[in-house]
C-alpha cells in the first residue's frame, strides 16, 4: 500500500529554502561570524615577578587587548595579533588577558549633549567572541 505525503504550501516554501540555502552555501560547513571565535595562545602561562610571555591572537584581522588586574602587569601593546605581557607583581596572582576582535563594523554611539560636548563610545559588533588567557604569577 503507498502512502501519500501532503505538502501545505507553506511546508513545501520551507523545504525549497533550505535546500536552496544549504546548496548556495556549499553545505552546513558554513561558519557565520557568530560562530568565529578569537582563539590566544597561550591560553594559560605561569611566569615569576620581571618575566614576560608573548601571547597570539587568531580568529579575526584586528584586536584590542586588555588586563583584568592593571596592578600586576601591563601589555607593551593593546592592538595586533601579537603582545608581550610583562607580570611586575609574583605571589599568587591571577591575571586575565582579554582579546576582542575590532573592525568590521564597529558603531560609535554619542550620547547626551550637544555634538561638542558628548560622551561617546564605541560598540564591537563583528559577532566574533573574545579570547581570553590566564596567567598566573608565581
Amino acid at each position: 500500500m503507498k502512502k501519500r505525503v501532503h505538502f501545505t504550501a507553506g511546508a513545501a516554501f520551507t523545504l525549497f529554502f533550505y535546500v536552496v540555502v544549504v546548496i548556495v552555501t556549499g553545505g552546513c560547513e558554513s561558519v557565520t561570524p557568530e560562530e568565529r571565535e578569537v582563539k590566544v595562545s597561550p591560553r594559560y602561562a605561569s611566569i615569576a615577578k620581571g618575566g614576560t610571555i608573548e601571547l597570539t591572537a587568531t580568529g579575526w584581522s584586528a584586536y584590542k587587548w586588555s588586563l583584568s588586574k592593571k596592578e600586576i602587569g601591563y601589555l607593551t601593546a593593546t592592538t595586533g595579533s601579537k603582545v608581550t605581557y610583562v607580570a611586575t607583581k609574583g605571589g599568587e596572582n591571577i591575571q586575565t588577558v582579554t582579546v576582542i576582535p575590532v573592525g568590521g563594523g564597529d558603531v560609535t554611539v554619542s550620547t547626551g549633549g550637544s555634538e561638542t560636548n558628548a560622551s561617546s563610545m564605541t560598540v564591537v559588533s563583528t559577532g566574533v567572541t573574545p579570547g581570553e588567557a590566564t596567567i598566573e604569577h608565581r
